[in-house]
């Protein structure tokens, strides 16, 4: 498992290293609470996130399978809610697993 920031993981999804499949917003403790997060909302919020320097405190840990889907999480430190994000994709077409490793790290 690789731990990214979100600069690197809007830098996958514009480069277009990854594709993204769904997002969503999640609930630990709660399996039924699941909400699908909009891709382009998404992206608005990584951007911005990438702008804030020391300030971007979002990690995303990331595990790629064999068959090249990827999964990202990151817990938004809600220590009421327990929120996290949960962002599955795909290594691009072209990019093999390895070369998309070598990049997260």
């Amino acid at each position: 498992m690789d731990t990214i920031t979100s600069k690197q993981l809007y830098n996958l999804i514009t480069s277009g290293k990854m594709d993204i499949t769904l997002i969503t917003s999640r609930y630990f403790n709660m399996v039924d609470m699941v909400d699908v997060i909009e891709k382009e909302n998404f992206m608005t919020d990584l951007e911005k996130s990438t702008h804030a320097g020391h300030f971007d405190i979002i990690e995303w840990k990331c595990n790629v399978n064999t068959k090249g889907t990827v999964i990202l999480t990151a817990d938004l430190h809600d220590s009421i809610a327990g929120e996290y994000i949960e962002v599955l994709g795909t290594v691009s077409d072209g990019m093999s697993i390895e070369q998309f490793q070598k990049e997260l790290g």
